[in-house]
């Protein structure tokens, strides 16, 4: 769980930072965004890969993994139309599930799902 919390804060979470900061720039450099968003769209394979023959990210049951990694990956799948944060909308665009990763698609349900009180 520590080794999932930290790569996720270290390694995960870097490149929608990083798109953030260069889109923030004057002149922003689309070929470094681009590059970063192909960071993204592969993460999204190993979370897929995570979650074969398991309901959440590190077993069977909900976890501290799946808090953490939840709130950022829900964008995959949807994002209030009204919900105009920059950070938001680089998740949303840059986390393109489409039809490839459909373990990832119904965890981000049924965590949805859950009661957050």
């Amino acid at each position: 769980m520590l080794i999932f919390s930290d790569w996720f804060d270290q390694v995960w979470k870097r490149p929608p930072n990083e798109i953030e900061a260069e889109s923030g720039k004057p002149d922003p450099d689309r070929e470094r965004i681009a590059a970063l968003a192909g960071e993204m769209a592969a993460a999204l394979d190993r979370f897929e890969a995570m979650l074969a023959g398991r309901d959440h990210l590190m077993g069977e049951g909900f976890s501290a993994a799946d808090c953490a990694a939840f709130p950022f990956l829900k964008y995959a799948l949807f994002r209030d139309p009204a919900d105009d944060e920059l950070f938001h909308r680089i998740l949303d665009e840059y986390q393109q599930l489409r039809d490839t990763h459909p373990r990832l698609a119904d965890w981000i349900r049924r965590v949805n799902e859950r009661p957050w009180a």
